[in-house]
C-alpha cells in the first residue's frame, strides 16, 4: 500500500478496511452511510453510536451493535472480539452486506418497485 495520497482506488478500499478488526463510528447522524457498507461487505464487524439512519445496515447481534452508552460500546465490544463471536460476525458481516446491498440486489429492489408500480 505505501503512502496513500488523494483517493484509493475501490479495488483497494476493502484492505483497509482489514487493516482493524471492528468498524467504530461514534456518529450520530449519518447522511450517506457508505462506510458501514463499506467495513461490512469487507467482513469487518460495526460498532457504531444507535442511529436510525442506519436501522437495518448494523444488526444487533448480527454484523454488530449499535451502542447506547460508553458502558454499552464497551459490553458489545467485548462481545464482538470474543473468538468465537468474531467469526460469526465477520461471515454476517460479509454475506448480509452483499445480499443487502450488492448491485444485484440493488436490481432486484428496483425491479420490485417497478413491479409494484405496474
Amino acid at each position: 500500500m505505501g503512502s496513500v495520497k488523494g483517493a484509493v482506488p475501490p479495488g483497494d478500499v476493502p484492505t483497509y478496511y482489514k487493516l482493524g478488526h471492528v468498524f467504530v463510528s461514534a456518529s450520530n447522524s449519518e447522511t450517506q452511510g457508505l462506510t458501514y457498507v463499506e467495513a461490512l461487505a469487507s467482513g469487518i464487524p460495526a460498532l457504531c453510536r444507535e442511529d436510525p439512519c442506519i436501522k437495518g445496515v448494523v444488526r444487533d447481534g448480527f454484523n454488530g451493535w449499535q451502542y447506547r452508552s460508553f458502558d454499552d460500546f464497551k459490553e458489545k465490544l467485548y462481545h464482538i472480539l470474543d473468538k468465537n463471536s468474531y467469526r460469526i460476525f465477520q461471515k454476517n458481516a460479509r454475506l448480509g452486506a452483499w445480499s443487502d446491498y450488492s448491485s444485484e440486489a440493488f436490481a432486484r429492489k428496483v425491479e420490485q418497485v417497478y413491479k409494484n408500480t405496474l
